[in-house]
């Protein structure tokens, strides 16, 4: 009886035991539990709870409170909600689950680095477009422009990823300037940067901020008349320290436009062609009427016999190809699938008092042509720390060391070497040229040039902020900067490559050094008065300071190259040369921000600039910017809209400058020659360059009126601007007659119109389980030279004309059809052309094309409009976007001359002596061909052969997987990602080039596809 007790009791606790273990893993359990805001303690109804990896979930009731079922007690909950942080909650084991939820910066309501401070986006009165990293889906972008491509509604990329550590140029908007500097003013942590863009390792950008009207870009004055762009970099955590490792290695090749050039049977037959084209024309020289006139058409050589092809080729090599059949695919030879890989490190962590962020990044890339290689090391720290309760000090620093070194494969060579020739010769050496031609230098022999080019780049910027206790609101930040540029090039050119070939070998050799200091002395109030009334006031005092030098050497015919650069004095001949400069900024500025019950917000700035380039009697200027904002949202009339609504209206005017000119373009400049004084050498001067005392600034006075908007609890939102402006003082380097002695002069002249529209939408497409956004961008620019040398007479050849856009183009115009034989045998050909040319318009109808009457505007460079549209797709773990980008012409903008692909080149009788594209079949009077001329090509005026440059872009696809963070926490990691990412994937265009953006017959667009890990414990 005992012993059976025991076993009943034995069975009760193992069935007690096993019913508790089993819990956690029982089916369909209720959980409950209650949500409020961390902040204010209120409850939240309409949260969403989801169990993640499902679709079970439900959420809060107006008291906020839930209740529903889980299909397991370990899994983990995931809670969002609009304007709060969503979390990921672990249910272990628990049934009451009481969450607090923070809230984040909704629109509006987010800081925003205008310049000397920092604003929320509510208060903003000018035209500020934000990105902020964190947002951007992961990618392996290898420098800043990569992340801004496509982003930003009016900031403009062009160029970039055709060579390794290649990066895109940056334009605001339209020209302002026909020659001045047009790219935007960066800034980096409230510092003018003066180095390459390259130099910040995007892992430690934590926001940028493009400023792009007068208003919002006023507070840097004469610098800031191409906008600005913002960069804020990452700052230090709190607690404990986290260390995060990235890290991405992929392949890169070109973009899927290849060019076709001839291959073997192409380069013979055209030899031929071209011959007779050349007989034919002397032919059609005899006015015929007919075939058969003047002796009869001349016969075309028969192709089909070896021996007659033969006969026309350039060399002996030539012909033994021909005849085994053996060539050469020179693109194949100078192109390579390149490699890519990038590692980034950083700790960050801190204190009550102090924090700190130390990154340090090492990137090596390979481009597609052979020995175009690029190799980057970064290292940045930035540490604050609270001295007192009113004072916090801190320094940033960073260091940059970029190598170039290596001279790429020759992609223009590879373009007109013929293709039947061997790669090396029976020595296994690089022949110096083929077929003893000057235009037939071998693609590789770069491989033979020892190239060292290495760039380093530091910055140290201490900084201090001081809070004033007696005033409430009134705080101090002085800022220093100090940076050092350097550029080592050296290179040694073997008498093998054939720009040493006439010198006996050369060498070259460059060092650069450029020092930057700056002060920025800033003081800043800021206070609330009566509830209503806001007041911020800031006052700057800054100067900068430039100064570099430079050295030079280059020697020539060498008896022994082995040492190359490293022993330059065993060249026979030798040059030095060295130059040094300063320069020097100085500005005062006052900006005043007022809002009245967070409605009504104004903003003042007035700036004065000096500027140690311009001239005497205009050292300095003063530019001033005016903006006001409704916040409509705000209003009781619209009591009715969400909370998390906006709809505000901005309207700016202001002033902006522009120094973009050499440090001493004012004045007049001497210049050394060298010339014979009885019987001894001597060096002399001579003025080379007139100087301008009246030199001045370029002042961009632009008005903008833009709407914010959010809608739907900000499902929907973004901005519009429209804008126009006038660039008066225009900085031109005139061209003046030779009877001066000068060639031209820096002058203050003309003027430049410009209006557009930018607009931003951002949409939350989906919501659930499944997340779908959305963005668009789009931009519309018009420029026009209203104003030149006063005058009102047009500058042909720089191709300035007044009412006309900038990038206008002035050339004769095409009709579209060539010349035929019918045409010459009838008499109705214009005088100077042969069948086979293209026709040209003759406007005045006088039967000649002329220049001085037969030229018009055909059209303009410059895009139409741009576009981009992104998505993003969010489910479970994964993620998914991608990003398409669109330059569009139309109505004859962003064309450009494509001549030199089309068609066969007369210039230096190329079309003869080189190898042709092979992207146009060339016209003979057999083959029907109507859009490309013959092969000899000689017509007794040349025009440009104009294409459309569209095009649309697949640009950045990215799919990425985060785990799990129940899991990684089990095993000390705070954070994992997988991710794939692929760059310039896919391009639709029209265009008959390697790229369209590019248009470029000597650069490759690369596209690249990685894969990379993001890690933090």
């Amino acid at each position: 009886m005992i012993m059976n007790r025991r076993y009943l009791l034995l069975l009760l606790t193992v069935g007690v035991l096993f019913g508790y273990t089993t819990a956690g893993f029982a089916q369909n359990t209720t959980i409950h539990g209650e949500i409020t805001d961390a902040r204010t303690g209120d409850t939240l109804p309409g949260v969403n709870i989801l169990v993640k990896g499902t679709t079970t979930g439900t959420s809060t009731d107006s008291e906020g409170n839930y209740e529903f079922t889980v299909p397991s007690l370990q899994d983990t909950l995931v809670i969002s909600f609009i304007g709060y942080e969503t979390q990921e909650v672990p249910i272990n084991g628990q049934t009451n689950i009481d969450i607090t939820l923070d809230p984040q910066a909704i629109m509006g309501e987010e800081m925003v680095v205008v310049g000397y401070g920092e604003q929320q986006r509510n208060d903003l009165t000018g035209s500020v477009e934000s990105i902020n990293t964190e947002d951007l889906p992961t990618s392996s972008a290898k420098n800043l422009t990569e992340v801004l491509s496509g982003r930003v509604a009016g900031l403009n990329l062009t160029g970039g990823n055709s060579s390794a550590g290649d990066q895109a140029s940056l334009q605001v908007r339209g020209q302002n300037t026909l020659s001045a500097g047009s790219s935007p003013l960066i800034v980096v942590d409230d510092i003018i940067f003066h180095g390459s863009l390259n130099d910040i390792n995007m892992a430690d950008v934590e926001n940028i901020n493009v400023l792009k009207d007068a208003s919002a870009a006023a507070i840097y004055g004469a610098q800031a008349a191409n906008g600005v762009v913002i960069i804020t970099t990452k700052d230090g955590g709190s607690g404990e320290p986290t260390i995060n490792f990235n890290s991405y290695v992929g392949v890169q090749d070109h973009t899927n436009h290849p060019v076709d050039y001839m291959n073997g049977q192409e380069y013979a037959e055209r030899l031929v062609n071209y011959q007779y084209i050349a007989d034919l024309y002397n032919w059609y020289d005899t006015n015929p009427t007919g075939p058969e006139d003047n002796g009869g058409r001349p016969a075309y050589p028969d192709i089909s016999d070896p021996d007659v092809v033969t006969s026309y080729l350039k060399s002996q090599e030539e012909v033994e190809h021909y005849l085994a059949g053996d060539e050469v695919d020179w693109m194949n030879e100078i192109t390579r699938t390149a490699p890519v890989q990038n590692y980034n490190l950083n700790v960050s962590g801190g204190t009550e008092n102090m924090n700190y962020y130390v990154s340090g990044s090492h990137t090596v890339e390979k481009g597609v042509l052979k020995n175009d290689d690029f190799t980057r090391n970064t290292l940045a720290t930035k540490v604050n720390a609270d001295v007192t309760d009113w004072m916090t000090v801190g320094v940033n620093s960073s260091y940059s060391n970029r190598d170039y070194s290596g001279i790429s494969a020759s992609l223009n060579s590879a373009e007109t070497v013929t293709p039947l020739a061997s790669v090396v010769d029976e020595n296994g050496n690089y022949p110096t040229r083929y077929n003893s031609e000057s235009f037939m230098a071998h693609p590789l022999r770069y491989n033979l040039i020892d190239n060292k080019d290495v760039r380093n780049y530091f910055s140290i910027k201490p900084h201090a902020e001081i809070e004033i206790p007696p005033i409430e609101g009134l705080s101090l930040d002085l800022n220093y900067s100090y940076n050092l540029n350097t550029r080592t090039n050296k290179t040694s050119r073997p008498d093998e490559v054939q720009e040493a070939l006439a010198t006996g070998g050369e060498v070259e050799a460059s060092n650069f050094e450029e020092t930057n200091t700056l002060i920025n002395s800033i003081a800043h109030y800021d206070r609330d008065f009566a509830r209503d009334h806001s007041v911020n006031l800031t006052l700057l005092f800054s100067r900068e300071q430039r100064e570099g030098e430079s050295s030079s050497l280059y020697a020539e015919r060498f008896d022994n190259q082995s040492l190359g650069y490293n022993a330059p004095s065993f060249g026979q001949n030798s040059t030095v040369g060295g130059g040094a400069y300063e320069e020097t900024s100085l500005a005062y500025m006052t900006r005043l921000n007022y809002g009245f019950k967070d409605k009504y917000l104004l903003t003042g700035t007035i700036r004065r600039d000096g500027y140690s380039g311009f001239g005497s009697n205009n050292k300095y200027a003063t530019f001033r910017s005016i903006s006001t904002a409704w916040v409509m949202s705000n209003e009781r009339f619209m009591s009715g809209i969400d909370s998390e609504d906006l709809l505000k209206l901005r309207i700016s005017y202001g002033e902006n400058g522009n120094q973009g000119v050499g440090r001493y373009a004012s004045l007049q400049r001497l210049s050394t020659a060298a010339y014979v004084h009885g019987s001894t050498r001597t060096i002399g001067l001579f003025a080379s360059s007139l100087g301008n005392s009246n030199l001045s600034w370029e002042t961009t006075s632009s008005l903008n009126v833009g709407v914010d908007y959010s809608f739907l609890k900000s499902r929907l939102s973004g901005t519009v601007d429209l804008y126009t402006s006038q660039t008066k003082d225009v900085l031109v380097r005139r061209t003046l007659p030779g009877a001066t002695g000068y060639q031209n002069v820096w002058t203050n002249i003309g003027a430049i119109d410009n209006k557009g529209i930018d607009v931003s939408l951002s949409t939350v497409n989906v919501k659930g389980s499944l997340r779908w956004e959305s963005n668009f961008i789009f931009s519309l620019n018009r420029d026009k030279l209203s104003k030149l040398y006063g005058d009102g007479e047009d500058d042909i050849g720089n191709q300035w004309f007044v009412g006309e856009p900038i990038s206008a183009i002035y050339d004769y115009k095409r009709t579209g059809e060539l010349w035929t034989e019918e045409d010459l045998y009838n008499g109705d050909i214009d005088k100077g052309f042969y069948p086979g040319q293209f026709k040209l318009e003759d406007l005045n109808n006088d039967g000649e094309i002329t220049a001085g009457a037969d030229r018009t505007i055909v059209g303009y460079g410059k895009p139409n409009y741009r576009f981009s549209i992104s998505n993003s797709l969010y489910y479970g773990n994964f993620s998914l976007s991608f990003l398409l980008r669109s330059i569009q012409g139309g109505s004859d903008y962003f064309i450009r001359n494509n001549r030199e692909l089309l068609e066969a080149s007369s210039d230096f009788d190329y079309a003869q002596r080189v190898n042709q594209p092979a992207v146009r079949e060339y016209w003979t009077p057999f083959n029907g061909v109507t859009n490309a001329p013959a092969v000899y090509n000689y017509p007794s005026v040349e025009s440009g052969h104009y294409q459309n440059r569209s095009f649309i872009r697949l640009q950045n696809v990215s799919l990425r997987y985060n785990f799990d963070k129940s899991i990684l926490t089990s095993v000390g990691v705070k954070g994992l990602q997988v991710y794939v990412n692929g760059k310039n994937l896919y391009t639709w265009t029209n265009w008959s080039g390697y790229d369209p953006e590019l248009a470029s017959q000597n650069a490759l667009m690369m596209r690249s596809i990685t894969a990379g890990v993001d890690l933090s414990f």
